[in-house]
């Protein structure tokens, strides 16, 4: 009872702060991505014939056009039919928003289009805490729950009306079924993992990461290789149904897109470096992302291969697809990152914390504490508080480097690293609440870190 009465208070906070000001920030202008999917979807229900921008140059139908977007003007090319992406994307923004009983897109607003995307993420939170029980326990599911339900960058990025919101609801359904069908030897599962398959793919090709994951636990957990058929099928059958859309508007530019979609130059290392960042639309050097990444790494080399699969195998997937097709270094491309990164920071921390490990909690000390602090505080003149940073920053660092040799330390263990947890949340909490201060000083530059005076 406390543990899902716990849970109801995390997924109510995290709903509250996804809700706060979403239309505002990130702002208008930072992607419009957002208004695409809008559009397609919209225009694709009421016209029968996707529109959308686009800046490749294959298209033959197309409409310079100066929109107005929420107070925002700015120039497009409009084009049609719009089919270099799948239409599933499309058609959930345009129905769950509404957005299709507009007028025109012009009036498709931020505050209509971002409010669905949040509902399902936010869902996603439950989701993810079922997902993580069924592979660590629910207290780590707790933990994993309260991690995405508090990381400024999750928050943040799960405002955003993109694919990637949309698709990470129905991959980690799909996982679930997964999980069901494998662990809990339900069959009935098999069909709905299968489904989930091609509902991810026709959303974002990135969906292939579920049949993946699939391919790989039929090995993993010695299943008959006959069910190989199914993570294989279910991605030639998305293709299938994709070409088939493309093809059914125009052959030709189809083949034309696709060939562009697939020759772009980039940097393999270079892209999976820049991943890792921490991102929203601007640099954000979020401690919580940059921890759950060092544990991805710390669970993928550990020898307990059935229990970590849940969490590593999806991350491997991503990467794999990342850096054979490429991408540019879009914040929400790292969406799909995200659960499971709050997934393994969370399994590492509570071994952690179970076994009065001393290394790990300083890691968490210089990532996530320090970030928590520099952003928390943001609004404070750094000259005010950084004997404050430093203190605290060498208190628990020396508790924790120390405690071990010292009996009368090591039962203060507990409240300590409670103290310093509960410090992070409240820390992430006035993260969001600074966040119109904090946005101003944001951008691309390498230094990571605004400067503060």
């Amino acid at each position: 009872m406390i543990l899902f009465l716990s849970l109801g208070v995390v997924f109510i906070l995290g709903v509250k702060y996804r809700l706060r000001n979403y239309w505002s920030y990130p702002p208008i202008g930072q992607t419009f991505d957002e208004q695409l999917y809008a559009w397609v979807g919209s225009s694709l229900i009421n016209t029968g014939v996707p529109t959308g921008w686009s800046f490749i140059p294959d298209y033959h139908i197309t409409k310079s056009v100066q929109m107005n977007l929420d107070g925002y003007t700015t120039h497009m090319t409009l084009v049609t039919p719009f089919i270099e992406q799948p239409p599933l994307a499309g058609l959930l923004s345009a129905l769950l928003s509404r957005s299709y009983r507009l007028a025109s897109f012009g009036e498709v607003t931020l505050k209509q289009i971002r409010f669905p995307a949040i509902i399902l993420s936010s869902l996603s939170l439950l989701l993810l805490f079922i997902y993580t029980s069924r592979a660590y326990g629910s207290r780590i599911g707790l933990l994993t729950a309260v991690i995405f339900a508090f990381t400024p960058t999750i928050i943040i990025s799960h405002r955003l009306a993109t694919a990637e919101n949309y698709l990470a609801f129905f991959l980690l359904l799909g996982l679930i079924c997964l999980q069901q069908f494998i662990i809990g030897n339900q069959k009935k599962y098999l069909f709905f993992t299968v489904l989930l398959s091609i509902i991810c793919y026709l959303i974002k090709p990135f969906g292939l990461i579920l049949p993946f994951v699939f391919f790989l636990a039929i090995f993993v957990y010695n299943l008959p290789k006959i069910y190989l058929i199914w993570p294989v099928m279910s991605p030639a059958i998305s293709h299938l149904l994709f070409v088939a859309y493309g093809n059914f508007y125009d052959p030709a530019l189809f083949s034309r897109l696709i060939s562009y979609q697939s020759s772009r130059l980039f940097s393999p290392l270079g892209g999976l470096l820049k991943i890792i960042l921490p991102r929203i639309t601007q640099l954000f050097l979020d401690g919580w992302i940059v921890f759950g990444w060092l544990s991805v790494f710390s669970l993928a080399i550990k020898s307990r291969l059935k229990t970590n699969f849940w969490i590593v195998a999806p991350v491997i997937g991503y990467l794999l697809l990342f850096t054979l097709y490429g991408g540019e270094d879009y914040g929400w491309y790292r969406l799909l990152l995200y659960p499971f990164l709050c997934a393994s920071g969370a399994s590492v921390l509570y071994s952690a914390f179970r076994q009065k490990s001393s290394v790990i909690p300083v890691l968490f000390i210089i990532t996530v504490f320090a970030s928590s602090f520099w952003w928390g505080l943001f609004t404070t003149p750094w000259s005010n508080i950084n004997l404050l940073f430093r203190a605290i920053f060498i208190f628990f660092t020396v508790y924790f480097l120390l405690f071990p040799y010292f009996p009368k330390l090591k039962a203060l263990y507990l409240p300590v690293s409670l103290l310093l947890f509960a410090g992070i949340i409240f820390l992430n909490i006035q993260t969001i609440n600074h966040l119109q201060s904090i946005w101003q000083t944001l951008g691309n530059d390498s230094s990571l870190i605004p400067f503060r005076k």
